[in-house]
């Protein structure tokens, strides 16, 4: 790196940037902690040291910006900040592990924004235009945050993404849209906004495919000029469309949708969603109907969630074994449980079996995250449900049984006698309390329920906790279980 400097926008800091975009191209990530931890900024450090093409950062108190040398070669400067941003995200994340994912209002403890830093074209107004670049990132984080994957909670729940509860694909709120063939004349789009006051855009579709979008705000500026009208009037709808509209499938969670709505390009940030199945248009979306769902979700999630973990509860693992049942691919359901809690509680007291349990939750969230769809539920007391892909949840199994004494191992008091009692108070030969698995693969059959992999999962359970020590417990369902009598 060249230079660091202090000021916003340094004037050696857009000397650097000019010499930038001369060789290529420039990417900028952006970041804001929301926490002084001190673990958070060594991150930072450490992570600063390891940018290629590092041309300037500078700090603003809880405020980083990276300027990043791209070249003319190379994947480009938004792929560039992308992954960039992807790794810091990474590293943060692992240290927040340490730490508390959330503050104690239940706010990110970071925002991280990255985009391509774009040459202004006029150099007299070089400093205005990339100020407001930078304030279009850091605005876009924000929007961005409001409808992210709650940390300690990712891909714990709501739709496939993450969250848990109500599940609500984008397709079901989707509603008539006009579809207008891309040879169709600007004139006769202008004709159907004049009649329908109500429609907010129309799709463009060529041999029956979504190709673009056309809104009536961008149309009516398009006309509104002198010679407007008489220059599109009569000019294919391709002309002036937008071909890069935001396009999903009708069974796409809300969630993924609201993101990708979101951190569009700031003049494409209310555009409306287009909704296909099978490729053909099914209707559209806008981003207030999806931003209401999402905030329905959130809220239902929150009545929902455990108290102590924050992890959703039994409602939302009855939705999670349902929703995957449904879809008919094979899955994996990990039920643990902690051995001799019991003992620890009288030996350390409540406060410290609180802090055991979130422990344990916390290592499933975790190990589980190889997975991007995984979810981890909190059943009660020190019970939990994880859910992913099989060899994900065997890998989250292995790695559990690896981390797990040794991490709870710190919640203990020094010098505490750690020889473990039955519940009669007999010793059972172990120092500490120990964790049970089992690991219940679903095959997919048709007719099964969530009832069927709870009941399969428990009588598993019950054999992994007749074994003494931390241990795990394999077995496969693929057809309904007989109720015990």
């Amino acid at each position: 790196m060249k230079q660091a400097g202090v000021g916003l926008l340094h004037e050696e800091l857009l000397r650097q940037l000019e010499q930038s975009w001369k060789a290529g191209e420039v990417a900028v990530v952006y970041v804001r902690l929301h926490n002084s931890a001190p673990e958070l900024a060594a991150v930072l450090a450490d992570w600063q040291t390891r940018i290629s093409g590092l041309i300037w950062s500078h700090n603003l108190g809880m405020i980083s910006f990276y300027y990043i040398g791209c070249g003319s070669e190379g994947p480009g400067a938004r792929l560039v900040a992308m992954q960039y941003a992807k790794e810091l995200q990474k590293w943060l994340d692992e240290v927040i592990c340490g730490l508390s994912a959330r503050d104690a209002a239940g706010h990110s403890l970071y925002n991280i924004g990255s985009a391509p830093l774009l040459q202004p074209q006029d150099e007299t107004e070089t400093e205005a235009a990339l100020f407001s670049q930078l304030v279009q990132l850091m605005e876009q984080s924000f929007r961005e945050q409001q409808v992210s994957k709650l940390p300690i909670m990712r891909g714990s729940g709501l739709i496939k993404a993450g969250g848990y509860g109500l599940r609500y694909n984008v397709g079901q709120l989707a509603v008539p849209v006009p579809v207008f063939e891309s040879s169709a004349k600007v004139s006769q789009l202008a004709e159907l906004f004049d009649s329908q006051p109500k429609a907010y855009g129309a799709v463009i579709v060529k041999n029956e495919r979504p190709v673009g979008l056309v809104t009536k705000q961008r149309l009516h500026k398009l006309l509104a000029g002198q010679f407007g009208y008489s220059l599109y009037a009569n000019r294919p709808l391709e002309v002036i469309m937008d071909g890069q509209p935001l396009i999903l499938e009708d069974s796409d969670p809300v969630e993924l949708a609201a993101q990708l709505a979101m951190s569009r390009e700031y003049d494409q940030l209310y555009d409306m969603v287009v909704t296909v199945k099978e490729g053909k248009v099914t209707g559209a979306v806008t981003v207030q109907a999806l931003l209401e769902c999402m905030t329905a979700l959130r809220t239902e999630e929150a009545r929902t969630a455990s108290p102590l973990t924050g992890l959703p509860g039994n409602a939302g693992i009855q939705a999670e074994l349902t929703q995957r049942l449904e879809a008919g691919e094979a899955f994996a359901v990990v039920y643990a449980d902690l051995d001799y809690f019991k003992w620890f509680n009288d030996c350390f007291g409540f406060a410290r079996g609180d802090e055991l349990i979130r422990f344990l939750g916390e290592l499933m969230v975790k190990c589980f995250s190889r997975d991007e769809h995984f979810f981890v539920g909190h059943v009660g007391g020190d019970d939990f449900i994880g859910v992913a892909k099989p060899e994900v949840a065997e890998l989250a199994c292995g790695e559990m049984l690896a981390q797990f004494e040794e991490g709870a191992r710190r919640l203990y008091s020094g010098g505490q006698n750690l020889a473990v009692e039955d519940r009669q108070g007999r010793p059972v030969g172990l120092e500490g309390v120990t964790v049970s698995l089992s690991l219940l693969i679903c095959n997919g059959g048709e007719g099964l329920a969530p009832e069927d992999i709870s009941l399969s999962a428990a009588r598993l359970k019950k054999k992994a906790k007749a074994i003494v020590g931390s241990s795990c417990v394999t077995g496969h369902l693929t057809s309904r279980q007989p109720s015990r009598k």
